[in-house]
């Protein structure tokens, strides 16, 4: 049970590595790349 436990407590720990990784990535190329965001907006206009 502890090595279950351990494996499950571990898998949901990259889990959200994972997702802060994917948060700081879109953040990161947003901050480097504003025209990404702003195509949308300029394509309307």
């Amino acid at each position: 049970e502890v090595a279950e436990f351990f494996i499950q407590h571990s898998f949901e720990l990259t889990f959200i590595q994972l997702i802060l990784m994917i948060l700081i990535c879109c953040c990161w190329i947003s901050s480097h790349q504003p025209h990404a965001l702003t195509c949308q907006h300029s394509s309307v206009d």
